[in-house]
């Protein structure tokens, strides 16, 4: 079947159904980014391969929605005859829900339906798409309507893997210590009852990892009660003894299916907490009409958001053994990469290489890795496939943004290389380079008071390109799991227009957070420059001000000298970037062999201005 049979084979189960428009998301029962086959939904519906996007289906139209990172990409891969792509960075995170009001009005019909399948929208959407639904006279939703099972006849079962124990030695607590600290601040809520419905805060809470997805996740929801906590979980996944620790530790293990009967059996009088955008609608829906509902930020998702010590020392050494890794990988790709004509996708393995020499290493975050090439750097979340990928040439620049799990943490770590002249834009090029680095300079030497929010911290990087007229659609920056995920919450660097539903940007950022901030700019058609490093909140000093905080690096790789025009620096700026040259050189070059060292010598030597 094509893409166009894949619409029909929708529209078909929608007219058995009775449902006069569907929503089909990226997302998963559990909220996850980046999900397994079997929730692949979106990508079999439309072809988009990227992690963010919803589209919304009638019978004689079809309407695409992502953000300024996908835009460009799903103009060339969602190929639905009649498509209507729109990028709500520009127009706004909530269009949707005007798109579906004026539509559905339209259809003429005097009772029209919409439906979902209430496992892939957040509740806090779905209260959304309620209040606009009754602005379509006798309009109504249908919340538990799976219609991929129907028109997706060959879907792929779900792929449990096994399920394996996180040490305390990464943890830096146990499981038990990590419920008792969910229960008191449970109490502190005033809630006796607590949905966890969302893998990240079953992997933190339980101290267990898994392979169910591309992240070392696995399927999984969470019931507090009073007595318990009940994971829901493929059981046979989890090997014996570490299922007899769970139940010592004070857990109840159930059936992945389970969780919505279990929520439903919540006695009258109990108080009931989840956080509307971390609980998926069909688990909230669930829960009974005599309970008390209380709702409010994700209780694990604030508590894992400051890391504690131990989690903190594990990142800093983490952090060298991605570097070291990617010092290897990045070499490689200037002296071999381009010379040898690898392509996009082929540098996905060669990087899994370096990466494997880590015994702590887990798995990559993103399949395959995000590299892409002159033109195709343009598209900020590009990932290349086998049928699109493009040969590299020795001349112009590729972007790579590389993930790593790791026992001791995960990383997220961006840079762009030179691999060779390219006349057509050298000085754009190196103009552009400069200044991104400039703004990744700004944001990390940046001091800011206690209460600081992620909006204000924004403007420190994107000030620096806005004064160049240059502007990116994405956040700033992210928070990064202890070997979780690579983008967690809640904490969020962006501007305030920038909407997510797992961060945000309203939220103080705090000592303990471990953050990734990544400007970058995007010209269409030419190419990308996109620089990332990962950084710790620290506490800097009191005075009469106030309590100060400050970030403290904690990824260490050199920037491309070749692109880099010092010119543009200020002195502050180039004493910044030699110290830090210096400091990757120091932190490196013990775990290097001597052809590596020298290599690495000559990308960390100081620059200066011309004289």
């Amino acid at each position: 079947m094509d893409i166009n049979e894949h619409a029909a084979a929708l529209r078909a189960e929608m007219k058995k159904a009775g449902i006069d428009m569907y929503m089909v998301t990226t997302e998963d029962a559990y909220l996850a980014e980046s999900a397994t086959d079997y929730w692949r939904t979106l990508r079999w519906l439309t072809a988009f391969s990227g992690t963010l996007a919803y589209a919304i289906f009638t019978q004689d139209r079809a309407a695409f929605f992502t953000d300024a990172r996908y835009i460009e990409w799903s103009s060339k891969q969602v190929k639905i005859d009649g498509v209507e792509l729109y990028d709500v960075t520009v127009l706004g995170a909530d269009y949707y829900l005007e798109w579906i009001t004026t539509v559905l009005g339209s259809l003429g019909q005097s009772s029209p339906v919409f439906g979902v399948d209430g496992r892939t929208i957040t509740t806090a959407r779905k209260e959304l798409i309620d209040e606009a639904l009754k602005r379509v006279p006798g309009a109504s939703m249908k919340n538990g309507e799976d219609l991929m099972a129907g028109a997706w006849k060959d879907r792929p079962a779900p792929d449990f893997k096994p399920i394996f124990d996180y040490p305390v030695k990464y943890a830096g607590r146990n499981r038990s210590e990590k419920a008792g600290d969910v229960r008191a601040e449970m109490a502190r809520r005033g809630c006796d009852h607590y949905i966890v419905c969302t893998m990240e805060g079953v992997v933190w809470l339980t101290n267990m990892r898994g392979r169910d997805i591309i992240n070392p996740l696995f399927m999984s929801h969470v019931l507090f009660t009073p007595d318990c906590v009940k994971l829901f979980a493929e059981i046979s996944m989890i090997p014996e003894a570490l299922q007899r620790d769970l139940v010592s530790s004070g857990y109840e293990l159930h059936d992945i299916d389970d969780a919505s009967a279990e929520i439903a059996m919540i006695p009258a009088g109990a108080a009931v907490y989840y956080d509307v955008y971390r609980t998926n609608s069909r688990l909230s829906s669930a829960i009974p009409p005599h309970a008390e509902v209380v709702r409010g930020f994700d209780i694990i998702n604030d508590l894992k958001s400051i890391k504690n010590s131990v989690e903190i020392e594990n990142f800093k050494r983490t952090n060298v053994t991605e570097c070291v890794a990617l010092t290897r990988f990045f070499k490689f790709l200037k002296e071999r990469g381009a010379p040898e004509g690898y392509t996009e996708y082929q540098l996905d393995g060669i990087m899994e290489e370096f990466h494997r020499r880590s015994p702590e290493f887990i798995c990559s975050g993103s399949y395959p890795a995000m590299c892409a090439y002159m033109a195709n750097g343009a598209m900020p979340h590009y990932n290349p496939t086998p049928d699109i990928a493009v040969e590299l040439k020795p001349e112009g620049v590729i972007i790579t943004d590389v993930c790593g799990h790791y026992f001791g943490g995960t990383t997220d770590i961006t840079r762009t290389t030179k691999l060779g002249p390219c006349p057509r834009y050298d000085d754009d090029i190196r103009k552009d380079y400069t200044l991104v680095l400039k703004s990744i300079s700004a944001l990390t030497r940046q001091l800011f008071r206690k209460g600081t929010d992620g909006a204000y911290l924004d403007s420190a990087a994107r000030c620096v390109l806005w004064n160049s007229r240059i502007h990116y659609g994405y956040g700033t920056g992210h928070g990064i799991g202890s070997c979780i995920v690579a983008h967690e919450g809640p904490q969020f660097i962006s501007e305030t227009s920038y909407k997510k539903e797992w961060a945000f940007c309203s939220l103080p950022i705090k000592p303990g957070m471990v953050m990734a901030i990544e400007p970058g700019v995007y010209k269409s058609g030419r190419y990308g420059i996109r620089l990332e490093d990962n950084l710790v909140v620290v506490e800097d000093t009191e005075n009469e001000f106030g309590q100060w905080y400050k970030f403290e690096t904690m990824s260490y790789l050199p920037f491309e000298p070749d692109l880099i025009d010092t010119e543009m620096m200020s002195g502050e700026e180039l004493a910044w970037l030699n110290g830090y040259h210096a400091k990757t050189y120091s932190i490196l070059s013990p775990h290097l062999d001597e052809d590596e060292r020298s290599w690495l010598r000559k990308m960390t030597a100081p620059l200066s201005k011309a004289e």
